[in-house]
């Protein structure tokens, strides 16, 4: 039949060989969705319902981030505590993930803390005017000078009412006009040493272009001895005056935060002004002594008392303080909330709590008639607010952005953000007892039925991966690896992709990664190392090359296991920032679906419809009211970029025609249709796309036939993206 054969039933379901939707060029999948493989019949129907309820990549990479942000010296990125009200209550708000730069917006505390207990360094208003002349301002300074401090100030002073820090590995060419908020200021702190460096006029002025003309401005801060090395951006550069005494500071914050009559109380305590060396010697004095401030604020009780209870706090950094201060902890239900709160903070107490219990039971003897854990009729008691007083803990009001929107509750962490790490890495160094239980127990933990709890299980084996990277290997990763639990093989992957950030442990994690993809006899080990593709980004002068060809060589191992491994993987891949990234995928997934391999083929075809189907993107729509939609990520890029456009076309033109992947389309295709039709601009974009994914008469016809089912859907009908696709197609119907 060919192409301009007319239809023979113009209402013939899809895939009938009589008409249109028989597969353009239909290939035989030979052997490739047989008994040979296993599921993924299973794999395709799973497509069609994530489409229904997409976003699971989206959810797994902002958990991780969360996770490792608990767990790391840039604990709280993204994360911003907030005193709503008097005692232990907070609010913390975390904002969404963007699309191509990560960052988070400074709220409530840290904005009034500028504008109320900000003590200036020497020159500060020259530095304020040479500052005010520019949209993007280059600050230096030694460590612990007060940058941060400085550069925040600097923007509230300009009049910037919304202030965004940018993470720390952000790529400035990757910061373009869809993460600018009109008027905000922005910071990149402590950037590093190769940004800084590379950082040319040319780049300079392209910021310039962006910020200004909706009243925006960048500080980058960076340490003295660092300078770019184009001659131009060097003389934009300014040095920050000498610092203020910590004593200065110290009185400026409580004087803000408790008022002048309890900074006049601390003041009279002698034992107030060792507070500030008391902490690490690779920390500043000027955030010690802020930190302890806000620590004194946070307590109760006379002067003396709260005095003595920050010192215990801040004693915690010390090894053989921390050792006195866990084995005081008066029972092994408070230490192993202690190990649950390290691993699971920012989740719901109860979900901590009990994840506590679960390592309570596998270190506690069994209840015996001489081991009893509470006599019969004794009272119940409440004891989580004290318990979690003893650790220096807190219970948070926290809404978070997640999958289906924010949904409120109490969640529990530590009150300093250091303290997590510190505990869990001293319980698996020092406690012998404990050692031999964590991995079972974080094996339980990362099979968990939350995807949260799941991940910073993960992240917490790649902490303690950092510290005995040999040990966690042979006793956790490599049976993780190999096991026939797909979330094992996922959490393997989270808890390397932690390690492998440890500059000492890269190279180590890297060769552990491309011999499990080696090891083709095993299916397992094989998606493993697909799942662990991120840890070869940013492989050395080769970029990221190496992680898409760790994928593209998975492609010729036979398993479904590997197949969805490597769909999750290429989803995940478009989902991080990246032209570059983005580029090499769609490569990819062209070259699969176009190969001669029946396996290569599928491959291609259901890396496309699960990325398709799950990955989403919050875009402002035409309305007044500039309010977000959720669009298809896929067709944001499409809207973008007429090369992408080009490439998600074409993509979606072979499995519309797919004789094996047509039905998974068209249901994604719907879904879709479906996100689409609330807003214009989305209509708009879908119907370009299918104008061109109808190049072909074939590929037209079988559109038309879809928006004609969307038509007459009944709930789940699009009408509205139907008429703007039949509108465009009208008149070029053969």
């Amino acid at each position: 039949m060919s192409d301009d054969t007319p239809s023979a039933d113009p209402d013939a379901p899809p895939g009938e060989p009589s008409g249109p939707y028989e597969a353009d060029g239909a290939r035989e999948e030979g052997g490739a969705e047989g008994d040979d493989e296993r599921g993924l019949g299973d794999f395709r129907r799973d497509l069609s319902a994530l489409a229904a309820r997409p976003g699971s990549t989206n959810e797994r990479i902002s958990a991780e981030k969360s996770a490792r942000a608990e767990l790391s010296t840039f604990a709280g990125a993204g994360v911003r505590s907030e005193r709503a009200y008097g005692g232990d209550h907070f609010e913390f708000r975390v904002e969404p993930d963007g699309t191509r730069v990560r960052m988070y917006r400074l709220f409530g505390d840290e904005l009034e803390e500028v504008r109320s207990a900000f003590a200036a360094p020497l020159g500060f208003d020259e530095l304020t005017a040479a500052a005010a002349s520019a949209s993007v301002a280059l600050l230096t300074g030694p460590e612990g000078a007060g940058k941060y401090a400085a550069a925040r100030a600097l923007l509230v002073g300009a009049g910037h009412p919304e202030l965004y820090r940018l993470a720390p590995d952000t790529d400035l060419a990757g910061f373009v006009e869809d993460d600018v908020v009109p008027g905000a200021g922005y910071l990149l702190v402590d950037a590093p040493r190769t940004l800084v460096e590379t950082l040319g006029a040319f780049e300079v002025q392209r910021l310039e272009r962006l910020l200004a003309p909706v009243g925006c401005r960048l500080i980058i801060t960076f340490p003295a001895g660092v300078r770019p090395n184009d001659p131009d951006t060097h003389r934009q550069v300014r040095e920050i005056g000498d610092p203020p005494s910590p004593d200065a500071v110290l009185t400026a914050h409580l004087t803000w935060r408790v008022g002048a009559v309890r900074t006049a109380e601390f003041g009279a305590v002698d034992d107030v002004a060792s507070l500030i060396p008391g902490r690490s010697p690779t920390e500043s004095p000027l955030v010690r002594a802020a930190d302890a401030a806000r620590m004194l604020a946070e307590t109760t009780g006379s002067a003396d008392e709260a005095v003595k209870r920050v010192a215990d706090r801040l004693a915690l950094n010390d090894v053989h303080s921390f050792h006195r201060w866990f084995e005081e902890l008066g029972d092994i239900d408070t230490q192993c909330l202690a190990v649950s709160v390290a691993v699971f903070g920012g989740e719901p107490h109860e979900s901590v709590a009990a994840l506590g219990r679960a390592l309570q039971r596998r270190l506690q003897p069994p209840q015996s008639p001489d081991n009893l854990e509470m006599p019969r009729s004794s009272p119940l008691a409440a004891t989580g607010e004290k318990r979690l007083a003893r650790l220096h803990a807190a219970r948070f009001a926290e809404e978070v952005s997640a999958r289906y929107g924010g949904v409120p509750g109490r969640v529990v962490r530590y009150l300093d953000p250091g303290v997590p790490r510190r505990v869990l890495e001293q319980v698996w160094a020092e406690y012998d007892q404990a050692q031999a239980e964590l991995p079972a127990w974080l094996r339980q933990c990362a099979r968990n039925e939350l995807p949260s709890v799941r991940v910073r299980a993960a992240v917490a084996v790649g902490v303690l991966a950092e510290a005995a990277f040999d040990t966690v290997r042979t006793t956790v990763l490599q049976q993780w690896a190999a096991d026939t639990d797909p979330r094992l093989r996922d959490a393997a992957a989270t808890a390397l992709s932690t390690a492998v950030r440890q500059p000492c442990l890269d190279q180590a994690v890297r060769d552990l990664v491309r011999g499990w993809a080696a090891e083709q006899g095993s299916t397992a080990l094989c998606a493993t190392a697909a799942r662990a593709w991120t840890v070869l980004l940013d492989d050395g002068a080769e970029g990221d090359e190496p992680a898409l060809r760790l994928l593209d060589q998975l492609a010729d191992v036979d398993g479904t296991q590997v197949v969805e491994a490597i769909c999750l993987s290429i989803a995940e891949c478009l989902a991080m920032a990246g032209d570059s990234r983005h580029r090499q995928a769609f490569a990819l997934m062209r070259n699969w679906t176009a190969a001669r391999e029946p396996r290569r083929r599928v491959l291609g075809e259901l890396a496309f419809l699960y990325a398709a189907a799950d990955l989403r993107e919050e875009r402002r729509g035409d309305e007044q009211d500039g309010a977000p939609h959720s669009w298809p990520a896929l067709l944001a890029m499409s809207a973008r970029d007429p090369v992408r456009q080009r490439e998600i076309a074409a993509l979606w033109e072979t499995v519309l025609n797919s004789s094996g992947s047509y039905e998974t389309a068209y249901g994604v295709l719907g879904e879709w249709a479906r996100a689409a039709d609330p807003d214009p601009a989305a209509r708009r974009a879908f119907a370009r796309l299918l104008e061109r994914v109808s190049a072909r008469p074939r590929a037209r016809r079988i559109v038309l036939f879809l928006a004609d089912r969307w038509t007459r859907s009944g709930e789940a009908a699009a009408p509205r993206s139907a008429a703007e696709i039949r509108a465009l197609l009208n008149g070029k119907t053969r």
